[in-house]
């Protein structure tokens, strides 16, 4: 026994030995003097370094010499599914200590919960929703008075997002209750320890930093395949560059199994592993992401440990500490984006600070290619993006002011702002920020405060009911959107759906791709879809909302110095600097060499071009994501203002696209003139009547009591909505949200003097005939999202789940005689013309609904005149689909199966009405077109069912 470990107690030595543990770890002799002293502790080190046990066994270490009251630990985890091997860890040394742990979270059973509160345990792991709830329940509060110890592991995650800032205040009301207590964070990324530090204790404390960075071997290696195999590629309906890209993943999972593939988005994850399955359908592996069920992720997490998978393709759901067991290799699929993401995950190679972590990037395009070298070549040498924490949270602030109202039930302001000032998000509250949320808060029917300035006080409101029910319906800052339920017919759950999804795409007999598997819809209940699973591997691959990782500012112009360094030089410097193969390297520089070669210069670090072909102008910008983000609105924005015509915009981290018919001349115009403009104001004037900021806007009045948690909103609510909070603080909220998180005006403005003044040159290339090799990398991104495929497949995929709709039941009814109703299916009747066979009418409806409930609704027409209350939407849905049917027939019975407005299916219908033989395939696509347009208009804002 040796270092750190001769000063914890004897029956800790004891359990060291017997795990085999005869010295500390660097981070644990590192770590472990400074968490027994009793200070403040930010320990960061790799993963797999043993930072748990830093933390543990130090606490645990005082707790058995001093023996407090319970509970006197807690240890806050930001999973929301608790990470069961941590917790065994845990477990496993506090029961050989005879110290009692428990687990507290959402699903905690009622049972357990009246065990705790009559027993409470010496250590409890929980998260920050869940500490919420604890610290206004009578009983649990009592034990809370006497926390001592405070963990919180992985807290890089928290303290970049609203969770964070809730947990932050929390802790400061902890030490209201408790008194000052040992705070100790844990992370294995974090770009700014400092900073993340001073959040973890708040301003006017100390923070001893740990950083223990020894010799853990790193190899990280970014592969770019060439195409091959065009005739599979076309049997198989792929890209021939995405079969190579898929070959050597999969060639790289045969060499190293067992191996953990990264993705970014969940719809990815779905995308990779159906095309490797159709590639080998023996291929051992599952995905695992936050919208498959929790069986089904914990079932590929233990099958991958036992050795029966290869591999598991997942998101960011397996970045933090979950065991998986020993894995080999991590291949991340496509640029991880930011540099503190490629070495988390890995880090999830090799656990242990004495094996490799091996990690392997599959670039997929040219721009991802360059994007992944800037940040192998950054995570090698250390250099991390500095965290974002938001900044004071106004829906956060009226969060933590009702519960603390739950507590005490009145509070003079000034001890109020103390407290909030005491944690570091709100570190320079002003007297008029909190005194104006406290006017929000009495302003609200019914109110969640009594905010009296004479008194200096704000109390209780009369209503506790309603402060309980707004508290308890925020525990949680994670923006909450629709959500269907996916399981088989015996209940099984498969995992979630969005709702923009489901509206979009789910119909009885449509396929999609879930958990890595197809899936047939047999039936839609309520919030439910049920599904059995399917033989065919092609199916629709479900869309999620929010998964876009930001591509930060310093990478970005790391990759316009390299375009702008490989033009001068040639690729060679990807293999010296950036450790590509030479193959590699050449294919990588192909598109920068190619611009050269025609003539073109190569937009870079410190030359933005700006080009149009057909109806697209194209900015070259190397300013990252968010800056892109912002500047393309305002370009947008400005040019409208001029020409009085729209435009739409895309953007990503090297390019700003405008479609339509604004010139390169108004391109350089709209930039130049927007250099002597005041930013903000621009910004603000360009975003206002944005999804983005109404969808800011919505989450803020959700979480800030405005609108209910479960009220639904049209796309004319949100606006009505926002006219009405204009100048309320939902209203700041929403645009300091979305300044924070999604825009960077700071960069823009950079990039807007620097024009001006020359140090970055502006070229305007005029049309071309075809777009420079630099601009088509970024259409082909932008016109086929995900994997490539060609665009055949595409279209078939779409008619696959439109013409299912054709053979699924449906029930006919006549609106006139009322007297006609049929179970029916409308794939086998085109061509007929549809008709009540008892009167003859052609007012036919076409109605999902079953024939029961239809025949109640025409039975209540005939002896009453008016349908039930309950059936009044589904006979407004006849009255809707019989009036298509006589005027269209057939045609208009199959835009009667599409959730479209009247007036939308009658202007596509009107293409078949002079005569024109109906091409069904045709018609299906166009309803299929219009649908999604319309949940992408109008579904994005529909709460989640109950």
């Amino acid at each position: 026994m040796s270092g750190a470990f001769e000063g914890l107690h004897p029956r800790i030595r004891e359990l060291l030995l017997r795990r085999g543990m005869t010295a500390p770890t660097p981070p644990q002799a590192d770590a472990i003097p400074v968490v027994a002293s009793g200070s403040h502790v930010l320990l960061v080190a790799p993963t797999g370094s043993g930072k748990t046990e830093a933390a543990l066994l130090p606490t645990l270490d005082a707790i058995i010499r001093t023996r407090p009251r319970p509970t006197s630990a807690l240890y806050v985890t930001p999973l929301r599914a608790l990470n069961r091997d941590l917790i065994d860890r845990i477990s496993w040394w506090a029961s050989q200590l005879e110290i009692s742990v428990a687990v507290r979270h959402g699903d905690t059973p009622a049972d357990e919960r009246r065990r705790q509160a009559r027993s409470p345990p010496d250590l409890l792991v929980t998260t920050p929703e869940t500490l919420q709830v604890l610290l206004v329940a009578d009983v649990m509060r009592k034990h809370l008075a006497n926390v001592r110890w405070v963990i919180v592991d992985e807290i890089h995650e928290l303290a970049e997002d609203k969770r964070g800032s809730q947990l932050a205040v929390m802790l400061e009301r902890l030490a209201r209750l408790a008194g000052e207590h040992q705070r100790i964070g844990l992370s294995a990324t974090v770009g700014s320890p400092s900073k993340v530090g001073s959040f973890l204790v708040g301003p006017g404390r100390g923070c001893t930093t740990v950083e223990s960075r020894p010799p853990k071997p790193y190899e990280i290696k970014v592969i770019f395949p060439g195409s091959t195999g065009s005739e599979e590629s076309r049997s198989l309906g792929l890209h021939p560059a995405a079969l190579a890209r898929l070959r050597a993943l999969l060639e790289e999972v045969r060499s190293s199994a067992p191996v953990l593939v990264f993705t970014n988005t969940r719809s990815e994850s779905e995308i990779l592993i159906s095309r490797l399955r159709l590639i080998d359908p023996e291929f051992r592996a599952e995905v695992h992401h936050s919208s498959i069920s929790l069986d089904r992720r914990l079932d590929a997490e233990s099958r991958l440990k036992r050795g029966e998978l290869d591999a598991v393709i997942c998101t960011s759901s397996l970045e933090l500490g979950i065991d998986v067991g020993a894995v080999n290799a991590v291949v991340q699929y496509g640029s991880p984006r930011q540099v503190t993401r490629l070495l988390q995950r890995v880090g999830r190679s090799g656990h242990s600070l004495e094996r490799v972590s091996r990690g392997i990037v599959i670039a997929v395009d040219d721009d991802d290619a360059l994007e992944a070298a800037v940040i192998a070549r950054r995570a090698l040498v250390g250099q991390l993006e500095e965290p974002t924490i938001p900044h004071g949270p106004y829906d956060v602030l009226v969060q933590q002011v009702a519960g603390l109202l739950l507590e005490d039930r009145v509070m003079k302001v000034r001890d109020l702002l103390e407290l909030l000032r005491r944690s570091y998000p709100y570190r320079d509250l002003s007297e008029v920020e909190l005194s104006d949320a406290l006017d929000f808060m009495s302003g609200l029917r019914p109110p969640l405060a009594r905010f009296s300035q004479a008194d200096g006080a704000v109390y209780m409101p009369a209503s506790a009911r309603r402060l309980l029910e707004y508290h308890f319906d925020t525990l949680t800052m994670i923006p909450e959107e629709p959500k269907y339920v996916v399981s088989r017919e015996d209940g099984e759950p498969v995992g979630v759906l969005d709702e923009e999804f489901v509206a979009g795409y789910v119909s009885i007999g449509v396929k999609f791709v879930l958990a890595g598997r197809p899936w047939v819809v047999k039936q839609v209940v309520g919030d439910r879809v049920i599904v059995e699973e399917s033989d065919d591997p092609t199916g629709a691959i479900p869309s999620w909302v929010g998964e876009e990782i930001p591509v930060p500012q310093e990478i970005a112009q790391e990759v316009g110095a390299l375009r702008r360094r490989i033009s001068e030089s040639g690729p060679r410097i990807l293999v010296d600097e950036y450790g590509m193969s030479p193959e590699d390297a050449e294919r990588a520089a192909d598109h920068v060499l190619d611009q050269a070669r025609k003539g073109f210069p190569v937009p870079s670090d410190v030359l933005l071009t700006v080009e149009r072909w057909e109806d697209y102008s194209v900015l070259h910008v190397h300013m990252g994501l968010k800056a892109n983000r912002t500047l393309a609105r305002l370009l947008a924005h400005r040019i409208s203002q001029s020409s009085g015509e729209e435009y739409v915009v895309h953007q990503d981290p090297y390019r700003v696209y405008l479609r339509g018919n604004a010139t390169t001349a108004m391109v350089v115009d709209a930039l130049r003139s927007l250099a002597s403009s005041d930013l903000e104001a621009e910004v603000r004037a360009a975003f206002e009547d944005s999804w983005m900021f109404l969808r800011k806007l919505v989450q803020a009045a959700r979480k800030m009591g405005v609108v209910g948690a479960k009220s639904a909103l049209s796309g004319a609510d949100v606006r009505r909505l926002r006219d009405a909070l204009r100048d309320t603080l939902v209203n700041r909220e929403a645009w300091r949200a979305l300044l924070e998180e999604d825009l960077d005006v700071r960069s823009v403005g950079w990039l807007l003097r620097a024009v001006s003044d020359g140090s970055v040159r502006l070229v305007d290339l005029g049309d071309l005939e075809e777009p420079t090799p630099m601009a088509r990398v970024g259409l082909e991104r932008a016109m086929v999202r995900g994997e490539v495929v060609d665009r055949a497949r595409l279209r078939r995929l779409v008619l696959s789940s439109a013409r299912a709709r054709l053979s699924a039941p449906v029930t006919l009814a006549c609106m006139d005689c009322l007297d006609y109703a049929e179970r029916t299916r409308l794939a086998g009747a085109a061509g007929e013309d549809l008709t009540c066979p008892v009167c003859g009418s052609r007012r036919v409806a076409v109605l999902e609904a079953d024939e029961d409930e239809v025949r109640a609704m025409l039975n209540a027409l005939l002896e009453r005149g008016r349908p039930p209350k309950d059936l009044e939407q589904l006979h407004r849905r006849a009255l809707q689909t019989a009036a298509l049917v006589e005027k269209y027939g057939y045609p208009g019975a199959v835009a009667s199966l599409f959730r479209i407005s009247r007036a939308a299916a009658e202007r596509i219908l009107s293409r078949w009405t002079a005569g024109a033989e109906l091409d069904i395939d045709d018609l299906l696509m166009a309803l299929a077109e219009e649908e999604r347009g319309r949940v992408v208009r109008e579904m994005a804002f529909r709460p989640r069912r109950t």
